[in-house]
């Protein structure tokens, strides 16, 4: 989104009556609506579809800047490039690099060194309109992001429209210039160009059907998926003359229905519609509804929209986009994102932020003549210093404009000093954990094999600590190196079928008794532990692994689903033609990755049948390992930041984890019974209390790289553990 309506829509009405203003009111109004949806998603996550605000602001823009290259090449024949991307530079780079300058500079004031860097290279593929391709690229999930969250990702949208813009404008010379030289009548001409673009965003929207259904993450931040959304506007700027012509008693109604539209769409779109296309085509049809109800006629029957304060939150909205995102993200490095102050620090801190780019950054800059060809320097005379007009409506005065901004000012600097206070934290005693179910293991007493208690001793001693010691790997280098070297170096997780027994072998690669490892990338993450238990008793250990992809046979809602069913099989097969001595399951807790998704009945229901179905497929032939996942803790990059203790990363086994283990459990029982050779390793006490309480590190190195895997030095000290494990010793995994 840009701030394109703020500036340029107090330019473009279609016909103002003589002595009033010519912005468009209710231009402003759907872009209070939607940066506020937005917000409202971001910092309270409702409504559930908070984030088609975007959608709406496309369709604003596609509407208003092409309106003026239209305007323009009808005033004067043609379209000047530089005079277009000036005005773009004015209008969008000062407040985003003040945004991007002042995000970077707190990052690695408050994060390791390592998120710092990660956020500091996400500014520079915003700087230059990148980021959404950026994201795309290292496959971030917009609608289910797990790992640590960028303060710079709603960058993706004004990158979206920027790549647009370097394009549009020698689209539109094209289709004008051609028209020109094809038919001199102008009524033809403009035919033919809104042929043209009904055309190109008719293809636009026909790919992202396609994309969004195929790879929904790479086409929710594709220009090209996303290009008929501001399409959809553009039709608009060229019909402007038809839409003049609407009989002014439909207009209420078709503003009433677009109002509507988007409301609705706030709440029946969820993060599981296949989004662009089609669901994205509700808010852009409804907003396009708002702006035809406008066009060339009074809109006065929109209160909601053309009311002050919505103008106001519209004039200062692009700003509001811009600052929210780094103060909700950055802000639960000192403030508990489930504390009611932090939802309040969140709002004050980027209103006040907002405001004050505004008035003193965005608008002072768009009335200057920097980058302006049309305004000539005044001669520089002695001046005192003023402060910049600021209008938010007739009959709000400057001295009342500044009184509020004092409150605001206020506000956010106290609150702000709040916010930079870390906030006290429960010792590791206060912390209740998650009651176990009904048929869980009792722990009353527990009985640890020596090797188990060494690590519980680890555990106790790292709850107690009041300060980070020095970790290996350290807190600023945690990172990829991090990984079990089997993934990060070996490249584990892609080695095709044809290369299984060649590639990623350890141990004696010429002794009989062999281990294969299947999994996902949790069961690579267990290598080096399984190594340290398994090559000491001479076995050559074969990995068949492949990234985001369940042994369990699970329905998975992504474009891998149909290779990971084929590599499963194949791995199966595998096992059955060479009849290692072992055979070691492990997955992560994919279950939000399944096609149930958000369902989880369903989804625990299917991983349970998923994995019955996979152990039976493994036979009998081999003895079989089912390591659990490990319980999840918060993302180290994300909690360990200046003021912290490890008590602020401590973390609690969640309710979550309890019914995927029962569930996994239950899969294992029932096919142990049906005579395969299956037995289940509860890994909770190696990472956790037996009252299930969490570190951050245990003895002297970090538990996890991201929240999930594990950090491939403290692997290795589990060797002896898993060795226990694997040769059948109760007590290692404290099963009942």
């Amino acid at each position: 989104m840009d701030s394109s309506a703020t500036a340029i829509g107090r330019a473009t009405a279609a016909r103002a009556e003589p002595g009033k203003s010519l912005q468009r009111l209710d231009i402003q109004g759907l872009r209070a609506l939607a940066v506020l949806s937005v917000i409202a998603d971001h910092l309270f996550k409702l409504p559930a579809g908070g984030f088609v605000g975007v959608d709406v602001f496309f369709v604003i823009s596609g509407f208003l800047i092409t309106g003026l290259l239209i305007k323009e090449h009808a005033r004067s024949g043609r379209i000047s490039f530089v005079d277009f991307y000036r005005r773009r530079i004015r209008r969008i780079t000062p407040v985003a690099v003040l945004v991007l300058a002042v995000t970077v500079a707190a990052s690695w004031s408050i994060y390791t060194a390592t998120r710092a860097q990660a956020v500091a290279v996400d500014a520079i593929w915003s700087l230059f309109f990148a980021a959404n391709w950026h994201l795309a690229l290292v496959g971030t999930d917009y609608m289910q992001n797990q790992g640590p969250v960028s303060p710079l990702q709603h960058y993706w949208s004004l990158a979206v429209e920027e790549q647009y813009y370097m394009v549009w404008p020698i689209v539109m010379v094209v289709i004008l210039g051609f028209g020109f030289k094809s038919v001199r009548q102008q009524r033809v001409r403009k035919t033919f160009l809104l042929t043209a673009l009904v055309l190109l965003t008719a293809g636009s929207f026909i790919w992202a059907m396609h994309e969004s259904a195929t790879s929904p993450s790479w086409a929710y931040f594709s220009t090209v998926s996303r290009a008929w959304e501001l399409g959809v506007g553009a039709i608009l700027a060229a019909s402007v003359g038809l839409l003049a012509r609407i009989p002014q008693a439909i207009r209420p109604a078709l503003g009433w229905s677009g109002l509507a539209g988007i409301i609705a769409s706030l709440f029946i779109i969820t993060p599981e519609s296949t989004f662009p296309a089609p669901w994205a085509g509700l808010p852009v049809l409804a907003t396009a509804l708002v702006i035809v109800s406008g066009t060339g006629s009074s809109r006065d029957f929109l209160k909601p929209l053309t009311n002050r304060v919505a103008g106001y939150i519209g004039d200062i909205s692009y700003s509001l986009y811009l600052w929210h995102w780094p103060v909700i993200i950055l802000l639960t490095a000192y403030v508990p994102a489930t504390q009611p102050i932090y939802f309040y620090l969140a709002l004050a801190m980027s209103v006040g932020l907002s405001v004050l780019s505004y008035h003193f950054v965005e608008d002072k800059i768009r009335r200057s003549s920097w980058l302006d060809a049309s305004r000539k320097r005044r001669p520089r005379t002695h001046r005192p210093f003023r402060l910049p007009r600021m209008q938010l409506g007739a009959g709000v005065s400057s001295k009342a404009a500044y009184i509020g901004l004092a409150v605001l000012a206020v506000i956010t600097g106290g609150t702000s000093l709040l916010a930079l206070t870390p906030q006290e934290t429960p010792s590791s005693a206060a912390y209740v954990a998650a009651p176990r179910p009904s048929g869980a293991a009792n722990v009353a007493a527990p009985m640890f094999s020596p090797a188990v208690q060494g690590v519980q001793d680890k555990i106790a001693a790292s709850l107690t600590s009041t300060a980070w010691p020095e970790l290996s790997p350290s807190l600023d280098s945690l990172g990829n190196s991090s990984w079990a070297p089997e993934v990060y170096t070996d490249r584990c997780l892609t080695v095709p079928a044809e290369k299984w027994g060649a590639d990623c072998v350890y141990g004696d690669k010429k002794s009989s008794k062999v281990a294969v490892v299947l999994g996902d990338s949790m069961a690579a993450s267990w290598m080096p532990a399984i190594r340290g238990a398994l090559e000491p008793q001479g076995y050559r250990i074969e990995m068949l692994t492949r990234s985001a992809c369940p042994v369990f046979a699970v329905t998975l809602a992504n474009k891998d689903q149909e290779a990971c069913g084929s590599h499963r099989a194949a791995s199966f097969a595998y096992v059955a033609e060479h009849r290692p001595a072992l055979v070691i399951v492990a997955n992560l807790d994919s279950i939000g990755n399944t096609v149930a998704g958000k369902d989880v009945a369903a989804a625990m229901a299917e991983w349970e049948t998923g994995g019955r179905d996979s152990l039976s497929k493994l036979g009998t032939s081999s003895k079989i390992a089912m390591l659990s996942v490990p319980p999840r803790g918060p993302n180290l990059n994300d909690c360990a930041v200046a003021g912290s203790t490890p008590q602020t990363c401590t973390a609690q086994i969640s309710d979550f984890w309890w019914k995927v283990t029962a569930r996994e459990k239950a899969a294992v029982e029932a096919e142990a019974k049906a005579n395969v050779p299956v037995r289940y390793i509860d890994v909770s006490n190696w990472f956790c209390t037996p009252t299930a309480v969490c570190p951050p590190y245990i003895g002297n190195h970090p538990v996890r790289v991201d929240g999930i895997h594990m950090v491939g030095e403290y692997t290795d000290t589990l060797a002896a553990v898993v060795a226990e494990a694997l040769n059948g010793d109760p007590a290692a995994s404290l099963k009942p």
